[in-house]
């Protein structure tokens, strides 16, 4: 499965290749959290990237 993250000013989105193309499953800012599971489980909060 394949997977890419930006990181943007205000956040980051995150998408995965479904049925070869890629689709947006996350886009998380602030205080917000998301969690991935592919390649490996990883938990993002954007503001505790600017610590």
């Amino acid at each position: 499965m394949g997977a890419m993250t930006a990181v943007e000013a205000r956040g980051r989105r995150a998408w995965e290749l479904r049925e070869g193309e890629y689709a947006e499953v996350a886009d998380v800012s602030g205080d917000d959290e998301r969690t991935a599971h592919a390649p490996y489980p990883v938990t993002v909060r954007p503001a505790d990237l600017l610590e």
